[in-house]
């Protein structure tokens, strides 16, 4: 049985050809906005005919984008994702935030249902996929990915866990990179110094001899 309330008949009618034989929808959220984050890049998954939406079924989470001509689906199984969250209410809508192991943050913006049922379809998603890390081997390339996670490394866009000294991916240090900034800030500081302060010293002593020389001279002006 559907989980959702705003999961009915018409509703589900909108995203019926999407689903699997043997798949139940459990929650729905219409959309007015989607957005994906990469690696620092965001990119707006725009829509020219209806409206985006996301499902949650029993086996997955797909958001259904009208194009033109056909649909664009993205699709992620419960294994594949890494965290969710409810983000900000605003007069367009309430943002359902979800991350994939892969690092790909993905904000959906959605005006139907109410908070309260988004609060539950993101509870759902959060215990579906807890549930498959629990019971089966994490997905290839997630490196026992945390659901709670809220980082990506920011050298290969893996996901990080909280605490992690260095990336089960690509072995980067954030720890090691912070310490190099801090120190290339000093460097850079310092060269700013002597590029800058040392020619500046020079023409003030210039021009402080150059005036009492003047002064020496009986000339004031």
């Amino acid at each position: 049985m559907p989980e959702g309330n705003y999961v009915t008949n018409k509703t589900v009618s909108k995203v019926e050809d999407e689903l699997r034989a043997d798949e139940e929808v459990q929650y729905l959220a219409r959309g007015n906005k989607v957005e994906q984050s990469y690696r620092g890049s965001t990119e707006k998954l725009g829509y020219l005919r209806g409206r985006p939406w996301l499902v949650v079924t029993d086996q997955r989470v797909f958001l259904k984008i009208p194009k033109a001509m056909s649909s664009h689906v993205d699709s992620f199984e419960y294994d594949e994702l890494a965290g969710a969250d409810l983000g900000n209410s605003g007069m367009t809508g309430t943002r359902v935030k979800f991350r994939t192991v892969q690092g790909k943050d993905y904000s959906f913006r959605a005006d139907k249902p109410e908070d309260t049922e988004l609060e539950m379809m993101v509870e759902f998603m959060r215990e579906q996929a807890s549930g498959q890390r629990s019971t089966g081997a994490a997905p290839s390339g997630s490196h026992s990915a945390d659901l709670h996670q809220t980082e990506s490394c920011i050298e290969c866009g893996q996901g990080v866990s909280e605490g992690v000294s260095r990336c089960p991916n690509c072995g980067f240090n954030p720890a090691a990179h912070n310490k190099w900034r801090a120190i290339h800030s000093v460097l850079a500081g310092f060269s700013f110094i002597t590029i800058v302060g040392i020619p500046l010293a020079i023409w003030f002593y210039l021009k402080a001899k150059s005036h009492r020389k003047k002064v020496k001279g009986g000339v004031t002006g």
